[in-house]
């Protein structure tokens, strides 16, 4: 197999080493296409597609000689090759593959990655993502899905969180705060006023069957719930849900897919929720707005 007796992007001219002014271009082309974000594996295969040529005659480009072009510090010049890459540009690269390193331990069976209730953007209420950076001191910040907003907000993941549960343990401490719809009273169905005759008839009895009663009672209590327009019965079941639970000492990922509709963060970084009867719950708010 053949080897380079001389780094990319060089050749021997008049007996000397210099900058080849094809090779060196793609050097920094291989650099830009890695700050821009495209990975390795992408860049080898652009490399290849292209019929670029490691060395003369072979194209057999793969992600190990990628990688040594944007390891290599003799591209910032030495005694024996001149600059070719600068300063900044190598240090961003380095930087970039560190994260990238760091990101291949993250544990994504935490909670932060299996969170699937929406984050929506204060400015547009667009999806918010996280985004993650080691580098800067709040290491995680939420940025807005929406090309035209881009608004961004750093928080922790545990700033999130304890918000998050702060905002769940106000409610599971008074779960009056949940806002019951005054309930419109239907027509009752044909079936609703045979059954009420029937419990009636039941009752007039001089023998009355208590577990039949029971049982035609909770016949006709479930067929009332089930006739109840559909916002009253889901905070009706989310106030039954918030009183069976006793307070939160650690975040629980469960309890919060099953009663929060949508987490809000405004631009200082505040947190708000909306529950699943639509109902926002904000520090410091008794009695949450319902959201239009």
């Amino acid at each position: 197999m053949k080897n380079r007796n001389i780094l990319y992007g060089y050749g021997y001219f008049d007996g000397k080493i210099d900058i080849h002014p094809q090779e060196s271009e793609i050097v920094k082309e291989v650099y830009e296409a890695y700050l821009n974000g495209k990975s390795l594996l992408i860049i080898m295969n652009m490399l290849n597609e292209k019929q670029i040529e490691y060395m003369p005659g072979v194209v057999n480009w793969n992600k190990a000689r990628v990688m040594r072009i944007l390891d290599d510090k003799r591209y910032l010049g030495d005694e024996k090759y001149p600059a070719l890459i600068d300063q900044e540009t190598y240090d961003a690269a380095q930087a970039l593959k560190e994260n990238k390193c760091d990101q291949k331990n993250v544990d994504r069976q935490a909670d932060i990655f299996q969170l699937s209730t929406p984050v929506r953007c204060p400015t547009c209420n667009g999806v918010m993502r996280r985004k993650y950076d080691k580098r800067r001191t709040t290491q995680s910040r939420w940025v807005c899905r929406n090309p035209e907003c881009k608004t961004s907000i750093r928080i922790t993941d545990e700033g999130l969180f304890t918000a998050i549960m702060e905002l769940l343990n106000g409610v599971i401490a008074n779960p009056e705060r949940i806002n019951i719809p005054t309930e419109k009273e239907n027509e009752p169905s044909l079936e609703r006023r045979r059954l009420n005759s029937e419990i009636t008839r039941l009752f007039d009895s001089l023998q009355i069957d208590r577990e039949l009663v029971r049982k035609k009672m909770m016949e006709y209590a479930s067929l009332r719930y089930s006739e109840i327009g559909n916002e009253v019965s889901t905070a009706i079941r989310l106030k039954d849900i918030f009183i069976q639970t006793s307070p939160m000492e650690t975040f629980s990922l469960e309890f919060v897919e099953r009663t929060v509709d949508e987490i809000r963060l405004a631009t200082d970084g505040t947190v708000s929720i909306v529950l699943e009867n639509k109902q926002e719950i904000r520090k410091g708010v008794y009695y949450a707005d319902t959201r239009s």
